[in-house]
């Protein structure tokens, strides 16, 4: 939430609507043009209409209080899956499993990684 209220001060009444020198280097990118190849880091993983429905049923199954979050699920599967191809070891997927998705314990942050890597595209 604080970094809302800083963008909202940055950006609201009376603001230029430019960023300050100091979060130059962190301007938004422009969209690639179209027909553009997007380099492979950039993209975002994302599992199929199929996968999605399987990720939530079994998501729902480990930890049942993240399922009706479906929105918030995909995102963290999709960091997930991002992780995963950015060759993490397995441990480290587990912890931040673990830390992304709420209120579960290794075990079941395991679960959910297993359950991503079903979907998930590798390197």
């Amino acid at each position: 939430m604080s970094v809302a209220l800083v963008v909202a001060g940055l950006l609201g009444p009376g603001a230029s609507g430019q960023l300050p020198a100091w979060n130059a280097g962190h301007a938004a990118l422009p969209p690639p043009a179209a027909g553009e190849d997007v380099p492979e880091p950039a993209r975002q993983p994302s599992p199929d209409a199929g996968q999605r429905t399987a990720f939530l049923h079994r998501l729902e199954g480990i930890a049942p209080w993240l399922a009706p979050e479906e929105g918030a699920a995909l995102s963290r599967a999709r960091a997930t899956c991002r992780d995963i191809r950015q060759g993490k070891p397995p441990g480290e997927l587990v912890s931040d499993a673990q830390e992304r998705f709420t209120d579960v314990t290794r075990r079941q942050a395991a679960e959910i990684v297993e359950a991503v890597q079903e979907w998930c595209p590798r390197p």
